[in-house]
């Protein structure tokens, strides 16, 4: 936010100075030049490119050394190349320039804690953010990592609690809370804060393997050992993850397919998306990339480019069932029920021992009132399913 609004000021400064430089050469005048520089390097960053960025801001501060946005982003492209001491001094400069530049303190933090281990000189400069802006729950959590690093968990737990309480969606603190917790033997509240976590992320390794060891040391041996086996499957799943993203810096369809597959499980839904999809570049001919792709347009309710895709895929595979079948699905979610009810017949018909189409049919002829037919669609999933015996 802080920066959205630093650049329309800076584009309302930049024209007037341009319009006030008369018939004289712009790129003569440092103020003009800098304005430019900086406009360069912001596009840049949000592009990560984040050389190019860097070169750009440095530029801006030379010709304008009271560009404090210029000396953050400077900052934050260090930060990306993990020029650690050269972050911090973007930081700080940029902190000199403007003493109300919030974000520039807990970036300065951020560095100082993460990147250089002074953890206790970072939780002075985060004191000063938080003076400046007491509700902000970035740098609460960030007061926290310093304090857990230098060893004073109460002050940590502290620092958290006031994180969560300003933003009681951020897993992540609220991890490191339960854990500070654990680490004092407070169990109880280790536990509950643990098990939101798990609650709203159940792949969430980490918090699994905590929560676990809470309840092995309440002498809750059993549910310790299903939530510590849990664990280990995450694990398992996440060192998969990381072989099939080894795999994907060469052309592997294959490897693309599988990792949307575990996006799915995970409910990741634009990972999988962009799983799927590098699948279909990687190999167009192979529908599954295609597939997957629909599967997550119609759990995102994008259903206008579902039925785009599974209507191309229709027209590839006429003969496939399943494709058909989808088909209907997303008019069935749009609300066209005859429409639906069509492709569910066709894919019944293409696969006639398969009970789904019927199903799909059953539904799409109840919603359109076809009552008779809709009997008869019923009587025959029954009769493929088991269910009428």
């Amino acid at each position: 936010m802080r920066l959205a609004e630093h650049s329309r000021v800076l584009l309302a400064w930049l024209l007037v100075v341009c319009a006030t430089a008369g018939t004289a050469d712009a790129t003569s005048n440092p103020a003009v030049g800098a304005a430019r520089a900086y406009d360069r390097g912001l596009r840049a960053y949000l592009r990560d490119d984040h050389a190019t960025a860097l070169a750009a801001f440095v530029n801006a501060a030379e010709l304008n050394p009271d560009l404090a946005d210029a000396y953050y982003l400077l900052g934050m492209s260090y930060v990306q190349e993990a020029r650690w001491e050269a972050a911090a001094s973007a930081f700080r400069r940029a902190s000199e320039v403007d003493p109300g530049y919030v974000e520039a303190f807990a970036a300065l933090g951020r560095t100082l804690v993460i990147g250089m281990a002074r953890s206790s000189e970072a939780a002075e400069i985060l004191a000063r953010a938080l003076e400046l802006a007491p509700t902000y729950a970035h740098a609460w959590a960030l007061l926290g990592h310093a304090h857990a690093n230098s060893g004073r968990i109460h002050d940590a737990i502290s620092a958290y609690e006031h994180a969560t309480t300003q933003n009681p969606t951020d897993v992540s603190t609220r991890y490191e809370l339960g854990a500070a917790y654990l680490r004092v033997g407070a169990l109880a509240n280790a536990a509950e804060q643990l098990d939101i976590v798990r609650r709203t992320n159940p792949h969430h390794a980490k918090a699994m393997f905590a929560l676990g060891t809470v309840h092995v040391k309440a002498g809750r041996s059993q549910e310790g050992r299903l939530l510590l086996d849990a664990f280990q499957k995450l694990t398992r799943e996440d060192e998969r993850i990381s072989l099939l993203k080894r795999r994907t810096r060469a052309p592997d369809a294959d490897a693309w397919h599988e990792l949307g597959l575990i996006y799915v499980g995970h409910e990741q839904w634009v990972e999988a998306l962009a799983a799927f999809q590098r699948c279909s570049e990687v190999r167009p001919r192979d529908p599954r990339g295609q597939e997957g792709t629909g599967y997550v347009l119609i759990r995102i309710q994008a259903y206008d480019e579902a039925m785009r895709l599974y209507a191309d895929l229709v027209q590839a595979w006429p003969m496939e069932a399943q494709y058909r079948n989808s088909l209907g699905v997303v008019f069935l979610m749009t609300g066209r029920n005859d429409e639906a009810a069509e492709h569910f017949r066709v894919a019944a018909e293409l696969d006639p021992t398969n009970a789904g189409p019927y199903a799909n049919l059953a539904e799409a002829l109840k919603r359109a009132g076809r009552t008779d037919e809709y009997r008869n669609a019923v009587q025959r999933f029954r009769e493929l399913s088991g269910a009428g015996r």
